[in-house]
């Protein structure tokens, strides 16, 4: 039994191990979401948060093969950072954060 529980924990990774990984799919994935599907004009387009969270995780599985868990993962994490940190885009404008009040969906700023 504490054979089995020293695996399992040896086989988690490391909290740097996890950023590394992050950083190498988030660099390449950057890319397609930023440069091919413009997402600093085209998050505009989404009144439902939600829906553009699935749009970019849909563009990680298409354009890089993840599995959904570790598109969805590295998704989350970057729009927790904000649209600043996902594509250099300038903070939301006045009518995209009235537009999000009173939503179901939190903005990242409140996680």
């Amino acid at each position: 039994m504490n054979q089995l529980l020293l695996n399992a924990v040896q086989l988690e990774p490391q909290l740097n191990e996890g950023k590394g990984i992050f950083e190498r799919i988030w660099s390449e994935l950057r890319k397609h979401i930023c440069d091919e599907w413009h997402y600093c004009e085209r998050r505009r387009e989404f009144a439902d948060e939600l829906k553009l969270w699935v749009a970019i995780i849909a563009i990680a599985v298409r354009a890089m093969s993840l599995e959904v868990g570790v598109a969805t993962a590295v998704v989350l994490i970057a729009v927790h950072k904000g649209p600043k940190f996902i594509c250099n885009c300038p903070e939301q404008s006045p009518l995209e954060s009235s537009s999000r009040q009173g939503g179901n969906i939190p903005s990242h700023s409140h996680f």
